[in-house]
């Protein structure tokens, strides 16, 4: 899952580059930015306003399905699967479902459970002890399949260089070994939820060794050839070849290349849009496909069920079961699933009770189309439905109510990679405002949390409890999952707060403050007027590390704009890549040669205003330095 923050300060150019370079975030979970919307009334409707969706946002092709318990009631075949040879999509066309394919990761485990072939309770240790990840929890917190599945093992998110590896036929055992340290537990195993593409593959893996075959096979067996989805396939087939659409870069110009991912299981599934109606019909019948019984209605209960995070354990009913993500949206409940791989991104979701799902995909790595068009989509759906009356709010006692005020970061991060970026941009205070309590992010606005009582919460706009306070350990922990926290926050120290930001603004201030300073010195300099000339290296060695830190910035709005796939250019040995290592090596030196040599000038004839500048701009540089080499980013090898 993927946090987002506002442009409002140039670290968040670095965010953006981490933002390109993470899978999709659940779009369920988004929020509709348009507000009141018109929804479509008829599938006519619907049909043309996606229409204009693709043609607004150069999205060459999408499907489209609906789907009720007794019938899927729409495939929408739309634009083109290969521009230069003007192949139009048709509902034969394949799409890859990205992350999706986690969903039926979930399913063929709760099938093999189901014929006592394993459990998901069962330790990780057991199934594959010469695999097993160092633990240091094991004794409280044994690692699970189901931790693996929910996304509550602890583990690390793909790195770049597992992103960017192409290999058709790797096994999954080599798969691990591309990057051990993915697997490192973070935390304890089985309470905060942090998406991971390894997990599910580490699940897939372990089935294997407890079954004596491949995950694949086990797939076909017990999902494939019962809903009758007769050319998926995980891998590259000549059927797959044949009718799989092109995939296109954001510009829906470009092409990518088709990826082989190497954790198959998490990523690599190839559908029609058909053959994912058939999933969503089985699991709008509890499991059931044509009379025939697929799943018990358990397991797909506990497939849209999380039970192993600590909001979870706490009555909370939202965020990941085992291949699912449970959330509001349009004011419902929906279940299901999104994916994004090379130039796909892909959603299902259905309404269990309600009896209603739908799939689509589009060929373009245009995250704006598929968030309109799933947006379409529910609210047509949900156009003549009742919706569901919220829970009413409580008034809570100003003791209460304390309890849940203050300061507040994230610490559970996707990545470690993009950890220091959230040591300060995932500051955030609780605070209480005549009887509700508002989360206010560093980097957005305040956001209102409607108390529920005994901890939980709901958004002012959804229609069940979002949200949940745990007090763990000496800290209060707030797991979120849609609506205003889609964030695993925990309580953090006011010092520490104000000393993280005071820090940060000091330094940006400092760095910014050297550039203005040179607006004056280096145009005498230029001129050269009377002294300009003396002590050179005072006026201009603090000011290189903030010159660095722009060409960093401008480097990575130059990658942007140059196209491409950003996880090919970063992945790789690159002009860009490394340019990152070079610039980040540079603001590191140049910041210790600025503070060593404004030390050295202690006692020079020259003016004290100058010198104390020097000063202070070389602190905050060194400060600058400190924090990036504690956290790696100095010497910053991102496609190691």
């Amino acid at each position: 899952m993927i946090t987002s923050f506002n442009n409002k300060c140039f670290l968040a150019l670095w965010i953006a580059l981490f933002l390109l370079l993470t899978s999709i975030t659940p779009l369920m979970a988004q929020e509709d930015p348009s507000g009141e919307k018109d929804v479509p009334q008829t599938l006519e409707q619907l049909e043309e306003r996606i229409k204009e969706v693709l043609a607004k946002t150069n999205t060459p092709g999408a499907a489209v399905v609906l789907a009720s318990k007794e019938e899927v009631f729409w495939v929408g075949a739309l634009g083109m699967a290969d521009l230069k040879e003007k192949r139009p999509v048709t509902q034969e066309t394949m799409f890859r479902v990205g992350s999706i394919s986690k969903s039926f990761v979930g399913l063929t485990l709760l099938e093999l459970q189901e014929r006592g072939v394993l459990s998901l309770d069962d330790p990780l240790q057991e199934l594959v002890p010469d695999f097993f990840p160092e633990n240091p929890w094991e004794d409280t917190n044994p690692l699970l399949l189901s931790h693996l599945l929910e996304h509550t093992a602890g583990f690390d998110d793909m790195s770049f260089r597992e992103y960017v590896l192409s290999e058709p036929d790797i096994t999954l055992e080599d798969a691990f070994q591309v990057n051990p340290r993915t697997m490192e537990l973070r935390w304890p195993p089985g309470k905060h939820a942090s998406y991971s593409n390894v997990g599910p593959s580490v699940a897939a893996y372990s089935v294997e060794k407890a079954s004596g075959q491949n995950f694949e096979d086990l797939v076909q067996e017990s999902l494939l050839d019962p809903l009758e989805m007769e050319t998926a396939s995980f891998f590259y087939t000549p059927t797959v070849q044949e009718r799989v659409t092109k995939s296109y870069e954001p510009d829906g110009v470009s092409e990518m290349p088709y990826s082989h991912i190497i954790y198959r299981p998490s990523g690599s599934l190839n559908v029609t849009p058909r053959e994912m109606g058939n999933l969503i019909q089985m699991l709008l019948n509890e499991g059931t496909f044509q009379g025939q019984a697929v799943l018990t209605p358990e397991s797909v209960q506990r497939f849209e069920t999380p039970e192993t995070a600590l909001s979870a354990r706490e009555g909370l009913q939202m965020g990941y079961g085992p291949g699912s993500f449970k959330t509001p949206r349009e004011g419902f409940v929906f279940v299901g699933h999104d994916g994004g791989i090379d130039g796909f991104i892909s959603s299902f979701g259905y309404l269990p009770q309600e009896g209603l799902g739908y799939f689509c995909s589009i060929n373009s790595a245009n995250g704006r189309a598929i968030g309109e068009i799933i947006s379409l989509i529910q609210g047509y759906l949900t156009r003549d439905l009742d919706r569901p009356t919220p829970p009413q709010g409580v008034e809570l006692a100003p003791e209460e109510m304390d309890r849940y005020t203050g300061y507040y970061e994230t610490f559970t991060p996707r990545t470690e990679l993009s950890r220091f970026l959230e040591v300060i941009l995932g500051l955030t205070r609780l605070e209480e405002e005549e009887g509700m309590l508002y989360i206010k992010p560093l980097m957005g606005g305040a956001k209102e949390l409607v108390p529920l009582g005994d901890g939980v919460f709901r958004g002012s706009e959804e229609p069940v409890a979002t949200t949940v306070f745990i007090q763990e350990e000496g800290d209060m922990i707030l797991q979120g999952y849609g609506g205003p926290a889609s964030v695993n926050l925990r309580s953090l120290s006011p010092w520490k707060y104000w000393a993280r930001l005071g820090l940060t603004v000091f330094s940006f201030f400092m760095m910014a403050s050297s550039l203005l300073f040179a607006l004056v010195w280096v145009p005498l300099a230029v001129l050269k007027k009377r002294d300009m000339h003396r002590y050179m290296s005072l006026r201009l060695l603090p000011v290189l590390p903030t010159l660095t830190f722009l060409a960093l910035s401008f480097l990575l709005i130059l990658s942007t704009l140059a196209g491409g796939d950003p996880i090919q250019q970063f992945g790789n040995l690159t002009i860009w890549s490394g340019g990152i290592f070079i610039l980040t090596l540079l603001f590191g030196l140049t910041s210790l040669a600025g503070l060593v040599q404004t030390i050295r000038a202690w006692g020079w004839q020259v003016n004290n205003f100058i010198w104390f500048h020097s000063l202070l701009v070389s602190l905050g540089n060194m400060t600058a330095t400190l924090f990036l080499a504690y956290w790696g980013v100095i010497g910053f090898r991102i496609w190691a």
